[in-house]
């Protein structure tokens, strides 16, 4: 390089070329010989890079929760810490809160006022059994028509429940067509890493995840206590696999709904060597109360950690819910370039892929 190029740069006058989206300029005077790399497109910093927060259209379903319990304000501190996380997540969406029993604020009334809430075009529609013509006519106007559902129903529980099942099916049945039922929200990885939280958060395993070959005491075992009886058992074990897997200790499903179960698992866990015994609780705290979850952890002589409560893995799951129940119901897009699509948000609708063999890769060979 010669003297004047070298000044031109200390000048920082020279030019810069870019390769492949990146601006690369020759530094003279560190005498690196490899270009510097900025990036051409800053990364967008916080929650905004969640790969679950999602565009919602102005036409979408509205966000109806559904608790298990009746209003109280545990209960609605909860539900309120969870919507709030949701909302974060899914900027734009109607999000209300309905709970058990009755009352303005029942699941009954709340999923009613949903329904009436919607565009009076899509209810006709609804009543007509339309909705292949609306989404036809949606695409035809840039998809100014509404979903044809006026709201979707995410429970706040994990597991399920006969009995909660049944009244959240109820309640979406009074209310009409228009309303979806999503499933419950577990087990999920993200549900994993919630549940060391809590432990950690009271002292009962170390804050660290196992990685690696960590070498693991296995003195202490987990009950991993879920809500209602035998039939959440299939959902918790795989959820106990999970934690397990990330803790490096034993740990045993069981339901409070069943004594037999939650003394079945201690048994187990102390068969295996295993002198503590602590108890996660596999729910969100709405489904039984604080004094009832006590009573369980005292019968299996097992200290207790706090229930999931309004973690943001519980708001980041009833987002995650949500955007596939608006896959399902084929919600029309957010209008913008690319049907809306942004970087990190959801995609409401899918385009099949093109089977015209000029746009498929050429196989290549790497042997003679």
């Amino acid at each position: 390089m010669n003297r004047g190029v070298i000044q031109a740069h200390r000048d920082n006058t020279a030019p810069t070329w870019t390769f492949c989206g990146y601006d690369a300029r020759v530094d003279a005077q560190s005498g690196n010989v490899l270009p510097r790399r900025t990036a051409a497109r800053p990364r967008r910093g916080g929650r905004h890079r969640s790969p679950d927060r999602i565009s919602v259209p102005a036409a979408a379903p509205a966000l109806v929760l559904a608790v298990p319990a009746a209003e109280s304000p545990v209960t609605a501190r909860v539900a309120a810490g969870v919507a709030t996380e949701a909302a974060g997540l899914c900027p734009g969406a109607a999000i209300s809160v309905g709970y058990a029993g009755g009352g303005p604020a029942g699941l009954a009334p709340v999923l009613e006022r949903a329904v009436q809430a919607q565009p009076p075009q899509s209810q006709g529609l609804q009543a007509q059994g339309l909705q292949a013509q609306a989404g036809a006519a949606g695409e035809a106007d840039g998809g100014g028509l509404a979903c044809r559902y006026a709201a979707v129903l995410v429970p706040l529980a994990l597991t399920p429940d006969a009995a909660r099942d049944a009244f959240v099916a109820s309640a979406a049945a009074q209310a009409g067509p228009g309303v979806m039922v999503a499933g419950q929200l577990g087990p999920h990885p993200v549900l994993g890493a919630a549940l060391h939280d809590r432990l950690a958060e009271a002292g009962l395993v170390r804050p660290r995840r196992m990685a690696g070959l960590s070498l693991v005491t296995l003195d202490t075992g987990v009950l991993l206590a879920a809500a209602g009886g035998e039939d959440a058992l299939p959902a918790t074990e795989a959820a106990a696999i999970m934690l397990a897997a990330r803790l490096g200790v034993p740990v045993a499903p069981a339901c409070t709904g069943s004594p037999a179960s939650v003394d079945a698992a201690a048994a187990t866990l102390r068969r295996d060597g295993v002198t503590r015994l602590v108890l996660a609780p596999y729910l969100i705290g709405l489904e039984i109360s604080a004094e009832e979850l006590a009573s369980v952890a005292a019968a299996a002589d097992a200290e207790c950690a706090a229930a999931l409560g309004s973690h943001p893995a519980v708001g980041q799951l009833v987002t995650m819910s949500y955007g596939a129940a608006l896959l399902e119901a084929g919600a029309p897009a957010p209008p913008g370039p690319g049907g809306g699509r942004t970087e990190g948000q959801a995609e409401y609708r899918t385009t099949p892929p093109s089977t015209d063999e000029r746009s498929l890769p050429r196989r290549t060979s790497t042997s003679r």
